[in-house]
């Protein structure tokens, strides 16, 4: 409960076998800008020779409301680099925080995730943020969408971020996992009941683009994937207690892991459902 970044690893070639690390305790410090690591998300770099770790900052616990979290958070990310996932070092050199990526007529940056992009040659770091019509957020939607930031170091980044996700109703948490010649971008619908074609709020639905970075305006069954974001699955968490679905992740199984497919082209698809209290 104190919104810091903890580990666990497994021996065997099992994904369903991961025990805590480092005695239980956290691995990365927190003690700069709001304290609070959430949302921990990591990736190989493209080289293949380290490993990034990227998070939000934002701490509930110290006193901040969700409201005040999402019109006036923090517009910084916090980013870390390793080369065996054991020992994380700030990416940017001085252990002195996160680093500012976002706008400043954002109210917040949540749920950061960063993917390579062969025709860009760079990293897409997306996340959802809301957007108002001056830095005193006084004025606008103010309804979350999803950003995108262009990097190669995580270091520096594009400026302003470019609008990736507006359908006029709140979008958060994508994830994305390219398969053959397409992203699959998994996203949860925000809004509190059906919405934009989506027939359930608060649950995760799937897209697919073979362009990282087409904008969404629609969720659309028909949308060419050639160019744009075409809808393929909703209500991918729905159970019969009706519990709610967020976060959502894709891990590739190893070949031979028990778990996997007889082609060894299987998945994991894990999502927080907050609302029983833990991941599924």
């Amino acid at each position: 409960g104190d919104e810091r970044v903890y580990a666990a690893a497994t021996t065997e070639n099992d994904f369903f076998t991961f025990e805590e690390v480092n005695d239980g305790q956290p691995v990365v410090s927190n003690a700069a800008d709001t304290t609070g690591h959430r949302d921990p998300y990591i990736l190989r770099s493209h080289d293949g020779d380290k490993y990034y770790m990227i998070a939000t900052d934002l701490c509930i616990g110290c006193g901040t409301s969700w409201g005040e979290a999402q019109s006036n958070g923090s517009l910084k990310v916090n980013f870390w680099e390793s080369t065996d996932m054991v020992t994380w070092e700030r990416t940017n050199g001085d252990d002195n925080g996160g680093i500012t990526v976002n706008q400043p007529e954002a109210g917040m940056t949540w749920a950061p995730e960063a993917y390579w992009d062969d025709d860009l040659q760079s990293y897409v770091l997306f996340f959802a943020s809301r957007l108002y019509d001056d830095v005193d957020h006084t004025t606008g939607t103010g309804h979350a969408q999803m950003f995108t930031v262009i990097t190669r170091d995580f270091k520096t980044f594009s400026s302003p971020p470019a609008t990736w996700q507006n359908t006029g109703h709140p979008r958060i948490d994508s994830t994305v996992q390219k398969i053959g010649d397409y992203y699959y971008r998994f996203t949860k619908n925000e809004d509190g009941g059906p919405a934009d074609g989506l027939e359930r709020g608060k649950d995760i639905f799937l897209e697919r683009s073979k362009v990282l970075t087409a904008p969404t305006t629609v969720s659309d069954w028909d949308a060419d994937p050639d160019s744009g974001w075409q809808l393929v699955d909703t209500a991918m968490t729905a159970s019969a207690t009706g519990h709610d679905g967020e976060g959502p992740q894709i891990a590739k199984l190893n070949e031979g892991d028990p778990s996997n497919t007889a082609d060894d082209d299987g998945y994991v698809f894990l999502v927080d459902n907050y609302a029983a209290g833990g991941y599924r």
